[in-house]
């Protein structure tokens, strides 16, 4: 008898005891993950030091930069007042339809270098967006077609490309994400591998005409430009 009624108490315990585990266990929260901290902004320029080097290159004295396809020809670039009251990046130009058979085509180019040194190429892995404030001008245009995009490009030649459809005339200020510009380079090559290795952006307008040698004069003016992942 003595035996059972040990039994009997010893099996009390052990149910009251698994009972409080499990009550405790169900009551205690589990601990709240950290969230995964913002990447600072890289911010590239906003011109009011007066000059034509970026805030993260030091490849060369004035790393922003103007070209464009023969036949056309450019003004700048330089630092300009003139259009919103504290200073941009300005250049005007003339693109020229001077290649192909058909349709004939000719650019103006406006770009700085992004890396660090001619071995350190920036990292923008951690960045989602580029942003930046962006006025197109068209002064004069022959029959036709203007076309404009912005290019991020690695150090192995591969880039990522957006085409834009401004409202020309008008400020615009612009958040563009990665994950919907165009990859340029081979079928292996991904997003995250180029923004690892930045070497060069820079905004292209294109000329297009079925008249050769046919031109449009434009202007560019150019704010606020940085990597950004809010």
């Amino acid at each position: 008898m003595f035996k059972i009624k040990t039994v009997q108490v010893l099996a009390v315990i052990f149910i009251f005891t698994m009972f409080f585990s499990v009550s405790c266990s169900k009551n205690v929260s589990d601990p709240t993950p950290s969230p995964t901290p913002t990447p600072p902004p890289v911010y590239v320029d906003d011109f009011t030091d007066g000059d034509l080097n970026n805030s993260v290159s030091a490849v060369t004295t004035n790393n922003w930069y103007a070209t464009g396809s023969s036949g056309g020809s450019h003004t700048g670039p330089s630092i300009s007042t003139s259009d919103v009251g504290s200073a941009c990046l300005a250049i005007t130009g003339t693109a020229q339809a001077h290649y192909g058979t058909t349709i004939y085509g000719g650019n103006i180019v406006i770009g700085t270098f992004l890396m660090a040194s001619d071995t350190d190429y920036l990292n923008a892995f951690n960045q989602t967006n580029i942003k930046l404030r962006v006025k197109f001008e068209v002064i004069s245009a022959g029959t036709g077609s203007l076309s404009y995009e912005i290019r991020l490009s690695d150090k192995d030649g591969n880039a990522l490309k957006y085409v834009l459809t401004p409202t020309t005339g008008t400020w615009q200020t612009l958040t563009l994400n990665f994950a919907d510009f165009e990859i340029l380079g081979g079928i292996t090559v991904t997003r995250e591998q180029i923004l690892s290795s930045l070497g060069d952006m820079s905004i292209t307008i294109n000329y297009y005409s079925a008249v050769l040698d046919e031109t449009a004069d434009v202007a560019v003016f150019l704010d606020d430009v940085s990597l950004d992942s809010r």
